[in-house]
């Protein structure tokens, strides 16, 4: 997989994660969200062995942070951004 690939892919699970959350409310979303964080930076660690922990923390904050930041879009636009 190329990187473009890779980061294709990133997007499209942050946007269909957005979009489930986008009907839950914040006290549902922030415990799945921790989970998610937690299995991410697991499996990275598995799957990159010699990557430094605070690099696979910093890809996995990205990540959740994009989902909270494209649920917030959605829910600003409301139900069409669906």
């Amino acid at each position: 997989m190329t990187p473009q690939e890779c980061n294709a892919r990133c997007g499209a699970v942050v946007d269909s994660l957005a979009r489930h959350f986008a009907h839950a409310s914040d006290d549902a979303m922030t415990p799945a969200l921790a989970r998610l964080r937690k299995n991410l930076i697991a499996q990275y660690a598995a799957a990159f062995p010699d990557a430094r922990p605070a690099d696979i923390g910093d890809l996995v904050d990205d990540i959740v942070s994009g989902v909270r930041s494209r649920r917030a879009e959605i829910v600003a636009r409301g139900a069409s951004a669906l």
